[in-house]
Parts: C-alpha cells; structure tokens; sequence
C-alpha cells in the first residue's frame, strides 16, 4: 500500500504522517485477521455507520482512519510512504463496514456480467438468491439492493460509476514506532467521544501484559476469556469449568495486592492510567 505523506508530526521517539492514500488500494491491502489487533474493541452495532453507504455513493468525505506500523513494515520515499504491514489504531468500526460495501460491490459486479436481469428484481428476491454470498462476506440483502438501485439511477455511466465508487482519497494518520503502551493511550484519547470503551476492556488492556504469563500456567482446563471475545455479562451465564474472565482476574489479582477489595469501575482505571500499580509486582 503506497500513499502521498501531506504533513509529519513528530513526538518523542515516534512520528505521524498524514497520508493520502486510494480508498479501494486500502481495502485491498487489509490483513485476514485485520479485526484481531487486541487493543481494539469488537465489533459494534451503530446505525449511522451502518450507513455509511450513502456517504459513499454521494462522495462524502470519511474521518481520518488511525493506522500503526512498526520500524520494519514501511519505507520513506521523499514525499512518499509505502507500508508492508499494518494495524488499525482508530477506524475499525468504519473499516469493517468500508470492506463488506467493497465486497457487495464486488458481488454486484460479478453478477451483472453474467445477467442484467439484477437491475429488475425485486429486494426479496435479492434476500432469497443470495442469501449465502452475502452472509459469507457479512452482508445484507438492503446493501446489495441500495447499490442496484443506484446503478438503476446512473445506468448511463453505471459502468464507471460502479468501479469508481472506491477510487478517491481516504486521509489516514500513520504513526511509526509506537510502543505498546503508547497504542493503548492513544486508542483510549481517540475514543473518548465516541461510543466509551468498555471498562473492563480498558482494564485488559492496561494490563495485557499479565496475559501471557497466565497463558503459560500448566493447568490444562484454564481458559483466559476477554471483554472482546465474550461479554461478562455473557459470561456469567455461560462460563463453563476451568473459564475465567480476564477482567476479574485482574480485579482479584490487583485486589490482593492492596490488600482490600476493587471494583471494576472508572476511579480503578484512573489509578491503572496514572501508573499507581507499575512498581507492584503481581505474584503469579
């Protein structure tokens, strides 16, 4: 993936560039498991960005998305960035959305080679013959329809209009050589106005780094469940023998530690955030 740098900012050891880059070349350059990154949250249900195919389809202009790269996944060429690897800071949510309108334009594509008769259908239809193609890329059988319709619309100059849909610039912000703690501050700034992160994400992911000790105890029943993969909620009413929430073992670990009881809570957060518990060694 290949982007014009427009401006650079640079803090302490790490540097930010605003880049340029193809919208579709993005979508493209988008790793499998680009939804696995641990310090974002899970996938959320929001109307206005399930919207987001009207902006679109009228050309509206999308936020900045958040990306991190490390010292050996980009190259600098004069005004130029191009990036090996990358992962998704802030714009998962739009991310995730952008790709499934991407993957039904492409099935629109596909489907008016072989038959024109799509322009005629009716939506339920749309839901009946393609349920499975659009359940495989997540979506719905209104997307499929809303871009049918806008073809229907434009059937003069549908055969660019379609293809150009995701030929326009997108601005991401890039920053380079961010250490992990410093991903994690810089998540939780960027979403403080949006829908709040959960606390008890928040919780796991100021101490992520207990994970993986406790993922090499041998007690072969153990299961570490995170916020992200199963709410607690959830969790409550399904754990089986041997699951254990991540968020309460921190809890219960950072309460021995103090010697007293902790609630999982935003003062918790402020104190894990204002670096009270570093010089505290858990005992696992």
């Amino acid at each position: 993936m290949r982007g014009k740098i427009l401006d650079i900012f640079n803090e302490e050891s790490s540097a930010c560039y605003l880049t340029s880059i193809d919208l579709g070349e993005y979508i493209k350059a988008l790793p499998e498991n680009y939804r696995d990154y641990e310090v974002q949250r899970e996938i959320v249900s929001n109307a206005y960005l399930d919207n987001l195919i009207v902006t679109i389809l009228e050309g509206r202009h999308i936020p900045p998305i958040v990306l991190v790269v490390s010292d050996n996944e980009f190259e600098l060429d004069r005004q130029f960035i191009s990036i090996k690897h990358f992962k998704i800071l802030d714009g998962l949510q739009r991310t995730f959305r952008l790709k499934i309108i991407y993957d039904t334009i492409q099935l629109v594509e596909k489907e008016l080679e072989n038959d024109q008769e799509v322009f005629s259908i009716t939506r339920i239809t749309v839901a009946k013959r393609y349920k499975d193609a659009l359940d495989e890329i997540n979506s719905s059988s209104s997307l499929f329809f809303k871009i049918v319709e806008y073809l229907k619309t434009n059937r003069r100059e549908a055969d660019h209009t379609i293809s150009s849909l995701f030929k326009r610039t997108q601005w991401f912000e890039i920053w380079a050589n961010l250490s992990p703690d410093q991903e994690v501050n810089k998540m939780l700034v960027l979403n403080a106005g949006h829908k709040p992160v959960k606390t008890k994400h928040q919780l796991e992911l100021l101490f992520r780094n207990i994970l993986p000790v406790l993922q090499t105890l041998q007690f072969p029943d153990l299961k570490v469940i995170r916020e992200k993969e199963l709410s607690s909620t959830l969790y409550s009413k399904e754990r089986s023998i041997g699951q254990f929430h991540f968020s309460h073992l921190i809890t219960s670990l950072l309460s021995f530690v103090e010697g007293k009881p902790l609630t999982t809570n935003v003062n918790l957060i402020q104190k894990a955030q204002t670096d009270s518990f570093d010089d505290v060694e858990i005992p696992l």
